[in-house]
């Protein structure tokens, strides 16, 4: 009887602390906002147009005048907001690709070349 309230009492223990983790973590992945201009983008051969990993694009072209690619997983049609101030709110995600060394893709001559590529997305969760 003993072993089974010790055993009852570890378990326990190991669920709280499981859920109190979980919980950190979802706060670390809390959105952010973010405010600026829609822009849409044609495909060009820029490390943007690359990230972005289709023909057209959009970005958001924030007050400080940078970009930030926009991942829309959202059934938002961007078409609409295009030339208008929004916020928009989500995170900052970094993407890996990894290309074939025989494909044309971006390259930093700084950097050893294995055909991959790092860049940062915008992965939007809502826009206003």
């Amino acid at each position: 009887m003993k072993k089974i309230i010790v055993l009852s009492f570890l378990i326990s223990i190991c669920m709280i602390s499981y859920l109190s983790a979980q919980g950190k973590k979802q706060k670390k992945e809390k959105a952010e906002t973010f405010t600026g201009t829609i822009k849409k983008k044609p495909w060009s051969k820029s490390t943007q147009s690359y990230c972005a990993r289709g023909s057209d694009y959009f970005v958001l072209l924030q007050n400080d005048e940078s970009e930030m690619v926009i991942q829309n997983n959202s059934t938002i049609n961007l078409e609409n907001w295009v030339d208008k101030k929004v916020k928009i709110t989500g995170k900052k995600e970094t993407r890996v690709i990894k290309a074939n060394l025989n494909e044309q893709r971006p390259i930093n001559p700084f950097e050893k070349d294995d055909g991959t590529f790092k860049c940062t997305v915008l992965d939007m969760k809502k826009i206003e």
